[in-house]
């Protein structure tokens, strides 16, 4: 069983059944389910709403497909409704619903009263506050509930478990924020509603300032010499610090930023490495390679650091380590092989690819190596043909990797792909598939220049979407 089967519970159905296609989110999926008895359809959408099989970091717009789709072909959400109610039920069973109610919340921002009203109603009953919020927020935007807030915040300032549940959730929003403050939808809340600043002012938080470490900006760096940066360099000064290095570093530093790498400061080592990857010196080359071939222990954020610093460096230099690497079971080898051939692989290692992608566990996108690997055949230009691509195409569990196999199959076999996958991609849930079809697709193919208007004319679309559409008819005159 694989790690997303493992987390999820969820197992794809075939990749050419329509279940398998719709999980997936292919545009294939979209047309043929318009095209099947619809009682047949939406038991296969509530499967895939409901047990949503996309891996944690695969954040595409998909319940807009699932919602689309939903509208289009009437499907009542009673099912949808029956599942939140059934296992929104406590605070670790929250997780269950949120594909779910993300996809009510969309269908409500195009206009079902059905999920409007379950909403309003799940306010009064769920534990996921985030959702809440954001609920909320969408329901007061759309003015589709104006005492919405008042709904949440007594439930929230009436009971004392509430509270310290909502005190709990902010909280931990508060804590793993990275970039300056938003504050949103919790702003938002304040300042249409007095109470939830109140209540803000009850758990101790500052709803419009949530607690950061100060971060440098490139102003602090710009006077420090390269030794400085690396004896100053921390957390809240790290990205300056190597936007800094990298234009001023100079073959002089070199035995320094050596040494750096030896240093207790991980932050010091991530920052060497950056230099390193800039000089890309025979020394600095060797130096990166004994570390990553030592590094399953290493601190994971300075072997990533480590990674950039070696795809960075000249093809000479790399690639042939990375032909050694790239099979190799050591998973920081062969990641770091991956890396170096997206940036420097020749014809020469089209071979190579190929075979990668016959692999199970590639295919299954089970390790780093398969968005490398699509990336890298991009760069053949007009090679023909790859079979293996149009394999990841349909049978991808994440629809990242099938935007990255459209666009390789675009670059070697333009041709090809107008024909057989331009058109699909115009319902596809993936952008960069969506958007590669979208300036591939032979606009003389029937229903080409329908799919595009309806997406312009479409108010629920992303503005992205439209924008693309408009230009691709635009251009085509």
């Amino acid at each position: 069983m694989n790690e997303r089967e493992e987390r999820s519970g969820v197992d794809l159905a075939d990749a050419e059944s329509l279940l398998g296609m719709l999980q997936r989110g292919r545009g294939k999926g979209y047309l043929v389910a318009l095209e099947t008895p619809r009682q047949e359809v939406w038991p296969l959408l509530v499967e895939c709403i409901t047990n949503d099989p996309r891996s944690d970091e695969q954040w595409s717009p998909d319940e807009e497909y699932y919602a689309s789709l939903i509208l289009k072909t009437g499907m009542d959400l009673g099912p949808l409704l029956s599942f939140v109610r059934r296992n929104d039920t406590s605070d670790e069973q929250e997780w269950n619903c949120y594909y779910t109610l993300k996809t009510l919340r969309c269908l409500a921002h195009r206009g079902s009263r059905q999920a409007l009203d379950f909403l309003r109603e799940y306010i009064r009953f769920g534990y996921d506050f985030s959702q809440m919020a954001w609920i909320v927020h969408d329901l007061a935007e759309l003015r589709a509930l104006e005492d919405i807030h008042e709904v949440l915040y007594r439930r929230i300032s009436s009971d004392p478990d509430t509270l310290a549940a909502f005190r709990e959730e902010v909280e931990e929003v508060w804590r793993i924020m990275v970039f300056p403050p938003q504050c949103e939808p919790w702003k938002s809340l304040c300042a249409g509603h007095a109470g939830f600043a109140g209540l803000f002012a009850r758990v101790g938080l500052a709803y419009n300032h949530p607690p950061a470490v100060r971060r440098a900006t490139d102003a602090d760096v710009a006077d420090l010499s390269v030794a400085q940066l690396l004896s100053s360099v921390e957390k809240a000064n790290l990205y300056p610090s190597r936007r800094a290095i990298m234009e001023k570093v100079s073959a002089e530093d070199e035995d320094r930023l050596l040494e750096s790498l030896s240093s207790d400061n991980e932050y010091r080592v991530m920052l060497a490495f950056c230099g390193l990857g800039e000089l890309g010196t025979v020394r600095a080359f060797d130096a990166v390679k004994s570390y990553i071939e030592a590094s399953e222990n290493a601190p994971w954020r300075a072997r990533g650091r480590a990674f950039d610093a070696i795809k960075q460096m000249p093809g000479s230099l790399t690639l042939e380590t990375a032909r050694q690497w790239f099979s190799r079971d050591e998973w920081p080898l062969y990641t770091a092989a991956s890396g170096i051939l997206q940036h420097h692989a020749t014809l020469e290692d089209v071979p190579r690819l190929r075979q990668a992608l016959r692999t199970p566990e590639i295919l299954r996108d089970e390790d780093s190596r398969l968005p490398c690997v699509l990336r890298a055949l991009a760069r053949f230009e007009g090679f023909g043909r790859i079979p293996e691509l149009e394999q990841v195409f349909c049978q991808a569990c994440n629809s990242f990797r099938r935007g990255d196999a459209a666009e390789a199959m675009a670059a070697t076999s333009p041709d090809f792909f107008t024909a057989e996958y331009a058109y699909e991609c115009l319902w596809d849930c993936d952008w960069s598939a969506f958007k590669i079809g979208c300036a591939m697709v032979d606009l003389s193919t029937p229903g080409a220049v329908e799919r595009l208007g309806e997406i312009i004319a479409d108010p629920y679309e992303c503005e992205g979407r439209r924008e693309v559409a408009k230009e691709r008819l635009e251009t085509a005159g």
